[in-house]
């Protein structure tokens, strides 16, 4: 099969785009031929090069991305010309199926519309489903007037990465529920036999002792991460446990602010960032527990990567509410009375967790399974 994976081209850096990666290498590896098309845009670049280099075709276009756009969502639910370019590109590629991935609701609007108008077959992807209404956007009722009607119109399959996603989506658009699925998210497994290499590796470049605690975030420095309350736990658990080290790696615009309040609160010692990372293993390999602040996402890659990796997973709550596979034996839920911190200080209670969070990935959460599930709805598309 000839699979055209197009990126509405953000260019975040984040999850829905390493997600094409994970995507594309594990329907290239059960033998399909697949493409990337994205924008021209130099801040598509690395992910354009990175897909390169797992084997894939590379189509790039002209293309302009929403939030280019002076107008936002408004203007690329008009934008014939970035339509008319969608069209044209994926055609010379000539895909069996174009295989959209919109970050948000209301981006990549003028790539449902190229669907629409187009003669390929097609889905499209949605990773993070709440409205604009919610998000407290600017101008909300409009944006979400304009992606509603956008998506009203698509006439394909679209695919939502968690439960309460799919349901989101189900309650944001007037569509027959037959056409809004769910398809968990998927990583690759682990080389877990540099586990040890990388462990002693890391852990020696972050000045940590064997008796030290590492709790470590992989997400982008935004607000939308949450990391002032990663920043409010360790500055709680700082006060009592000292051998508690707590790292975030990644970065964005919450930098600064970051660093302001480690060193306001002298958290100096206990707590760490590194920046943009192209390989985070390692950094996992080094850490005892995994720690997930965010209140709300689409299915985030890091958590799984987690999973995979067999470290305790702490998640607020609303994040486990969001994916039916997370239920509280397999992941520690963050409850505000603090007993999640007693299973992260007990060795026992680590180990515990971790051995069911390998489970819970092995069960739910590879790749190869996340790419035969879209395979299926490909077929399903292709056959009708």
């Amino acid at each position: 099969m000839r699979i055209l994976l197009a990126s509405s081209s953000s260019g975040s850096h984040g999850g829905g785009e390493i997600f094409l990666l994970y995507l594309g290498q594990a329907l290239i590896e059960q033998g399909h031929s697949v493409g990337l098309w994205a924008s021209d845009h130099e801040r598509m670049t690395p992910l354009v090069d990175a897909f390169s280099r797992l084997g894939g075709e590379i189509v790039r276009a002209p293309y302009i991305n929403t939030y280019d756009l002076k107008g936002r969502c408004l203007s690329a639910a008009m934008h014939e010309q970035n339509r008319d370019t969608a069209i044209q590109s994926w055609q010379s590629w000539n895909p069996d199926i174009v295989h959209i991935n919109k970050q948000n609701l209301e981006d990549g609007l003028d790539l449902l519309a190229a669907a629409r108008a187009g003669t390929v077959p097609n889905i499209c992807t949605i990773h993070i489903s709440q409205s604009a209404k919610y998000l407290k956007a600017s101008n909300a009722w409009l944006r979400d007037l304009v992606a509603r009607r956008c998506l009203n119109q698509y006439p394909g399959i679209l695919t939502a990465v968690a439960d309460s996603r799919r349901d989101e989506l189900a309650d944001f658009v007037d569509i027959d529920n037959s056409r809004i699925r769910r398809v968990y998210n998927g990583t690759p497994n682990p080389a877990l036999t540099n586990r040890d290499r990388w462990r002693a590796e890391k852990r020696a470049e972050l000045g940590l002792s064997d008796e030290e605690i590492l709790v470590t975030m992989v997400a982008r420095l935004t607000a939308q991460k949450a990391p002032q309350h990663f920043l409010d736990v360790a500055t709680s658990m700082q006060q009592q446990h000292k051998n508690v080290r707590f790292l975030w790696v990644g970065d964005g615009d919450f930098a600064q602010q970051w660093d302001q309040t480690v060193a306001q609160r002298g958290l100096e010692r206990a707590v760490m960032r590194v920046g943009w990372q192209e390989e985070v293993q390692p950094w996992l390999a080094a850490t005892d527990a995994y720690l997930h602040t965010a209140a709300y996402e689409g299915l985030p890659l890091s958590i799984l990567e987690a999973l995979s990796f067999g470290l305790p997973t702490f998640l607020t709550a609303p994040m486990v509410e969001e994916v039916a596979a997370f239920n509280t034996d397999d992941v520690c839920v963050i409850d505000e009375a603090g007993a999640w911190q007693n299973t992260l200080l007990d060795s026992m209670s680590r180990d515990k967790f971790g051995h069911r969070a390998r489970a819970l990935y092995e069960r739910e959460f590879q790749v190869g399974t996340m790419a035969r599930n879209y395979t299926g709805i490909y077929e399903e598309v292709l056959h009708a």
